[in-house]
């Protein structure tokens, strides 16, 4: 499964929840896996600021899909992004990302 977010993706700059919920389940609404990420924690490395990164949670960084058998053991959700600000680049606290597609 491939999710696309509108317009090249949204702008994100400290702590975000990533969600899924199930709409077509049996139990209307349940939410099937869900993720915190902070964006000063986002691996940087030494590519242009711009530059499409990845960063990839096995099933068991993943809440709720951890112990969920329809995950598939070698299941991965992987979030692309680039940093939309040069100067915080590297440095401490929260850093602008862009969450896009590949």
């Amino acid at each position: 499964v491939h999710f696309t977010l509108p317009a090249g993706g949204v702008a994100v700059c400290g702590e975000m929840e990533l969600s899924l919920s199930s709409v077509g389940s049996i139990v209307l609404g349940e939410e099937l896996l869900w993720l915190h990420m902070h964006t000063s924690f986002m691996p940087v490395d030494r590519t242009p600021v711009h530059a499409l990164r990845t960063a990839t949670f096995s099933k068991a960084d993943v809440d709720l899909a951890d112990t969920d058998p329809r995950f598939r053991p070698d299941w991965k959700l992987t979030v692309h992004y680039c940093y939309t600000d040069e100067s915080s680049n590297g440095e401490q606290g929260s850093r602008p990302a862009q969450l896009s597609q590949p």
